[in-house]
């Protein structure tokens, strides 16, 4: 009994199918597509070409790259496996549309220069690596005007959290009050507010 048979034409290249892996595939020009496909950027390596080299729908490609059950194991992995060698990058800014999430977070201190503010930041980067998050750091040189075009423009970033150590010139946070309540938490950090009502982590004496 075959185990390999013949399964259609799609894209004008022949697609066969393999009964012991349950695994549909193209042979013709594969090689010499994927070579022109891994030259390419890979902000430009689409869902769309890997699955013109695979042979398969866009569906699938979405679907296995997700790790979906409904995909077979052997064809994730080929999926998988052909994606990283044409270099494929997820469009970060589509995904984060899609899920209302961009796993970064916005970080607002004084001074890149001081000891204590450097230290706190480099906390704060090891613990959101480790929970999948990029960290945007912004300097506010200790301005107040500066703080504000921060927040605006991290909140312009579609971050997921802002954390912020305000500037010693900073006595009115009104560019704070707008924000509360909204989809992005804010916390405070070392130098606080009391009177906003959001979280706040404050240094041991």
């Amino acid at each position: 009994m075959e185990r390999i048979l013949k399964a259609g034409i799609i894209r004008n290249k022949q697609r066969y199918f393999c009964k012991e892996c349950v695994y549909h595939f193209i042979i013709k020009k594969v090689q010499k597509d994927n070579h022109i496909l891994s030259d390419k950027p890979a902000s430009q390596v689409s869902l769309q070409d890997i699955a013109s080299v695979a042979g398969v729908s866009i569906t699938t490609v979405s679907r296995a790259l997700k790790n979906r059950p409904d995909i077979n194991i052997q064809t994730r992995e080929y999926i998988k496996e052909l994606a990283k060698s044409l270099n494929y990058q997820p469009n970060i800014l589509a995904q984060s549309l899609v899920n209302k999430s961009t796993h970064t977070l916005g970080v607002i201190i004084p001074s890149l220069e001081t000891t204590v503010f450097s230290t706190m930041l480099g906390g704060i980067q090891e613990v959101a690596s480790k929970a999948g998050y990029r960290v945007i750091i912004c300097n506010s040189n200790e301005n107040h005007e500066t703080e504000i075009a921060n927040i605006q423009g991290l909140m312009n970033h579609l971050i997921d959290g802002l954390l912020i150590c305000h500037s010693i010139q900073t006595s009115s946070y009104e560019h704070i009050r707008i924000h509360i309540g909204k989809r992005i938490p804010i916390v405070q950090f070392y130098r606080v507010a009391s009177g906003l009502p959001i979280s706040q982590i404050l240094a041991e004496d």
